[in-house]
């Protein structure tokens, strides 16, 4: 021990030690007091060195070399390295240079919890010494694989899984060609090593060959030089393994890291593999076919489940491993589509399997029965994963491939007629419920019916059959469940038993899972016949449907709540006669939930629906204006420590929905009542989100009742109107959090629209009140929302006024504002999202080029922006490689010719987006061009923009059409939404082209800018 004695070496050891046996004891206060001297030890220059030591006294007792080896792990993790955050004090490079050479002996210690503790330990060294101060340490390791010792080749595995990870790519070329064929050796010696460490093996060649694909990006040659000479040899001894019997060879926990690497490789190197695809496909087919046997037996049909296993690791080993491993390899042979040849032969066999591993399992019978939300999990696939899902899932994918799609509908069809007419022995009903979810989902919901299916026959052979069936809750729910998925499909008469069904599974009699499954339900009539000729079928059941599902809200646990509510609310809507008549059961029930549940995010917005659709209904005005209001009081003028987290903003979020409910004019109450309590919570608020929804109700408040506010006044003589800007001029108040201002734009908005001329004075406050703001704020979207104001008082023939208050407000320099707000806009207009506030910032922009042009505006023109970096190379798109290698250099551009460009760079984020539509992102060179056959046509290609006028041609229809509708109501008849803004600025850039000034903008454009406006023919001339 460096700078030690022997003796002062013993003396610590025998410290160690009997601080070790103390801590082992079961005296709390010694241990404890043991504990202390430890940790005052660990600076002791000997210290690690000891504790290795101890750690590998093959004749000491295992209880203080185990405890040796875990407070070895702490040490070398806070004492090794200065990168470490727990960093102390560090051994000396002599002591660290000996215990390195001491713990790789350890890696062939008998015991395998000594071995593992010891291989962290290397590998923490080796993510900071190697191989600058371990330079051997690779060498080493690969004797310890070529050892032939099963205790050394498991320890130095175990070093090589973390150390693989931290390879360079210049480190690949060496490393590679000696470990795999190595690894390639002990996975082929099941004599020798046992099944973990073969697996590890697999584990750590997956990791290199992950390496590997990442090199060939940069360099494309490595696939080739280092995976593919070894390649047939792995894929031999990967085949072999898989079709291995042997249980001393083979088991659950290889074969899914068999099939999981062979499913990467499928993924990052298809040309590689297709050589081997027929002799990979088969043996994986056969484990699928195995496992699944073995599935059905010792899980579905097993009450006592499955026994897991668990590796070194911890991760857990069985039969749903392998599954899970398959089906991703049967995903990947789809996605990379070179599959029809693979699957048809097999595909009514393949499609027989998933429908068995859909079946829900004994102990998931068990599991659900006592816990419903349990089982609402599970049956949703973006809340859980499980075999059944895994499965589900794999087969909705090919029913959805183009190629496959008639076959495995076929497939299908086959597999649920043979399955729902078979004899009823056993769980017989465990399959049934699986076809019926195969209907529901796939056939129904994926418009499959085309393809051999008889919906008719099959309601009335096997659907009602089944309702009525009392074997299984889960084959009774299921069965009300695909009830309502097919009711457009019904004839009246059935329809009607259906809804008989369907009532008496909401009784409270009823199994918790037929109750929930049967509201469910509800919302499928509801949806489905609300517009339809059979709306009077269901009309008599609604009053049974809301009562009744009332009482399941009432009595559901918030982890499900939410499933009652979407159907409460989707009932409620189908007929206001009959809602209004439950209105003395609906209010009450949803402001008792409200209370009890607006903590929770998903049941809050359902419950704002359910408001949003009561207040909608004229015949529940009276009711629930008269029970909110007094309840929204009580709620803001609490403190807000007096009531839970979230209910105050969750309050002002129902009052915006039972504002905008109402006919105009607002009930009184709102008025004199609550307005001034809703604007009192917000002035005295520093939460944002209590900011943003306050801010959010007052808008509420304008849009309804703008003209009650502008006249209405308080007992201290102010208006409505001095109450909204107030809220308006506080939430952009610098000293409040930023994000209270996220939503700005929109209410200040609706202020200027809705109260025009009266608002006199107050726009400049808030003009003034927005400026401020900006100098605070530095969230993109918050930015946007400042901005956007002035967008829209420069569109709305408000552009002078706005131009001659930006002229003499200075901003934080002295300087006129209007040049800091034109730079920043200039800046940031390619960032702004949302599908309005791009289209006004835009006609906006347009809007001050057309002013400076038309005008000569000497406080427009005289204005010079900073322009990005001009690239000093030839024309064309600049990379970051081009940028670094040819400098850089600034320039200032007249205000006119940076809006011009502007409005180009807006044209081309369209036609950006319009060829990433249309072509994907680009293809790895080993993907194989994403999968096509050899042969095909590679349409779209990887290269940058060559004709921009064919991708012009299109893309004026591009996004309009898949736009979703802007749900904001005060937008909801904007015309600015209608314009194509693609065919607006190819007609603007035009017309602006024939300006006689134009040839002194075009100097200041670049190439491309230029090729843009040559592509659309507002220039002939697309040179420099």
């Amino acid at each position: 021990m460096a700078g030690h004695t022997s003796q002062e070496k013993e003396a610590l050891r025998s410290v160690v030690l009997s601080s070790f046996s103390t801590i082992l004891s079961g005296d709390q206060q010694e241990r404890k007091n043991a504990e202390e001297e430890l940790r005052a030890l660990e600076v002791t220059e000997g210290f690690g060195l000891v504790l290795v030591e101890i750690t590998l006294m093959t004749d000491g007792p295992i209880a203080c070399r185990q405890l040796a080896s875990v407070i070895l792990k702490q040490y070398v993790k806070s004492h090794w390295s200065e990168e470490s955050g727990e960093y102390s004090v560090p051994p000396s490079e002599d002591a660290k240079s000996v215990i390195r050479e001491l713990l790789l002996r350890g890696l062939a210690d008998p015991l395998s919890k000594i071995r593992a503790t010891v291989a962290y330990a290397v590998s923490a060294i080796a993510q900071h010494d190697w191989p600058e101060n371990w330079p051997n340490l690779f060498d080493q390791l690969m004797v310890g694989v070529g050892s032939g010792s099963p205790d050394l080749v498991h320890g130095t595995m175990r070093v090589l899984t973390e150390f693989c990870q931290e390879i360079t790519d210049t480190q690949v070329p060496h490393v590679c060609p000696v470990i795999l064929p190595q690894l390639l050796r002990v996975i082929g010696s099941p004599q020798v090593y046992s099944i973990r460490t073969r697996s590890r093996a697999i584990s750590i060649f997956r990791t290199l060959s992950q390496l590997i694909y990442a090199m060939s990006a940069h360099l494309p040659e490595a696939p080739l030089s280092l995976l593919f000479p070894v390649l047939p040899s792995y894929i031999e001894q990967f085949v072999q393994l898989l079709n291995s019997n042997d249980e001393f060879s083979s088991d659950p926990g290889l074969r899914k890291e068999i099939i999981t690497s062979l499913s990467k490789l499928l993924e990052w190197f298809p040309s590689l593999l297709r050589p081997h695809q027929m002799t990979i496909v088969t043996p994986i087919w056969n484990v699928l076919i195995s496992s699944s046997e073995l599935y059905n037996t010792n899980v579905v049909k097993c009450s006592d489940g499955s026994i897991d296993v668990y590796d070194s690791d911890g991760e857990i080993i069985n039969f749903d491993s392998v599954l899970f491993a398959i089906f991703r390899f049967i995903a990947i042979l789809l996605e990379c589509g070179r599959h029809p040849q693979l699957f048809l032969p097999i595909i009514h066999k393949l499609v027989d399997l998933l429908t068995s591993l859909m079946q829900i399992t004994s102990e998931q019978v068990i599991l659900w029965e006592n816990d419903v939300s349990r089982y609402l999990e599970d049956d949703d696939n973006e809340l859980a994963f499980s075999v059944r899902l895994g499965a589900f899932e794999l087969l909705q994918q090919l029913s959805e491939d183009t190629n496959l799609r008639s076959s495995v509908c076929e497939a299908i069809n086959n597999t649920i007629e043979r399955n729902l007419t078979q004899d009823s022995s056993g769980d017989w009903w465990k399959i049934r419920e699986a076809c019926l979810w195969i209907v529901g989902s796939i056939i129904i919901d994926g418009k499959k019916q085309s393809v051999g299916f008889n919906g008719e026959v099959f309601v009335d052979n096997v659907l009602i059959p089944n309702l009525m069936s009392s074997v299984s809750p889960f084959l009774t729910g299921r069965c009300l469940w695909l009830a309502g998925k097919m009711c457009d499909q019904l004839n009246s008469e059935t329809l009607n038993k259906c809804l008989q069904a369907t009532v008496s599974g909401l009784q409270p009699s009823q199994n918790g899972i037929v109750r929930i499954m049967a509201a469910k339900s509800c919302y499928s009539y509801c949806m489905l016949l609300k517009e339809s000729d059979r709306h009077s079928v269901v009309v008599p059941y609604l009053s049974y449907f809301i009562n009744d599902i009332c009482t399941i809200s009432s009595e559901s646990h918030e982890d499900h709540l939410f499933i009652a509510l979407d159907s409460l609310q989707k009932v409620c809507q189908f007929d206001d006669r009959v809602t209004a008549v439950h209105a003395e059961k609906l209010v009450p029930l949803s402001l008792s939930l409200f209370l009890k549940f607006s903590h929770d995010p998903m049941t809050s917005s359902c419950l704002e629906e359910l408001f949003a659709c009561l207040a909608a209904n004229v015949g529940c005005h009276a009711l629930l204006h008269s029970r909110i209001v007094p309840v929204a009081i009580e709620l803001l003028s609490a403190t807000e420590s007096q009531v839970p987290l979230g209910m105050i903003s969750a309050v002002l979020d129902i009052l915006v929905v039972v504002i905008r409910g109402c006919v105009p004019p607002l009930p009184p109450p709102f008025l004199d009542e609550l307005f001034k309590v809703v604007v009192r919570k917000i002035l005295v608020s520093e939460d944002s989100a209590i900011l943003q929804s306050g801010g959010e109700c007052v808008r509420a408040y304008l849009s309804v009742a703008s003209d009650q506010l502008i006249t209405w006044v308080d007992e201290s003589g102010q208006s409505g109107l001095h109450y909204a800007a107030q809220v308006v001029i506080h939430l952009l108040d610098p000293a409040r959090p930023e994000y209270s201002a996220a939503f700005i734009d929109k209410l200040i908005i609706v202020f200027i629209k809705k109260v025009g001329a009266a608002l006199g004075s107050y726009l400049e406050l808030v003009l003034r009140s927005v400026l401020s703001k900006m100098q605070q704020a530095q969230a993109e979207s918050v930015m946007q929302s400042l901005l956007i104001v002035f967008a829209h008082l420069a569109s709305s023939q408000q552009l002078e006024g706005l131009l001659t208050f930006l002229s003499q407000v200075p901003d934080p320099s002295g300087r006129p504002a209007l040049e800091y707000v034109i730079t920043e806009w200039c800046a940031r207009h390619s960032c702004f999202f949302g599908s309005y506030e791009q289209r006004l910032s835009t006609i906006a922009l347009c809007q001050l080029l057309s002013h400076c042009i038309n005008t000569g505006d000497q406080r427009l023109n005289s204005i010079a922006v900073v322009e990005e970096e001009i690239p000093l190379t030839s024309d064309g798109i600049v990379t970051r490689s081009k940028k670094v290698s040819a400098g850089q250099s600034w320039t200032r551009v007249p205000l006119p010719a940076k809006l011009l460009k502007v409005l180009i760079g807006e044209l081309q984020s369209q036609i950006e987006g319009s060829e990433e539509e249309d072509n994907g992102d680009d293809e790895d060179p080993w993907s194989g061009g994403g999968g096509r056959e050899e042969g095909e046509d590679d349409e779209g290609g990887d290269d940058m923009i060559n004709d921009l006028e064919v991708l012009l041609g299109d893309v004026g229809t591009i996004g309009l059409e898949e736009e979703e509708e802007d749900d904001d109501p005060d937008l909801k008849d904007e015309e600015l939404l209608k314009i194509d803004l693609h065919s607006h600025l190819v007609h603007y850039l035009t017309e602006l082209s024939y300006q006689p000034c134009f040839p002194s903008l075009l100097h200041h454009l670049s190439p491309y800018e230029k090729q843009t406006l040559g592509a659309v023919g507002a220039i002939t001339s697309v040179s420099n």
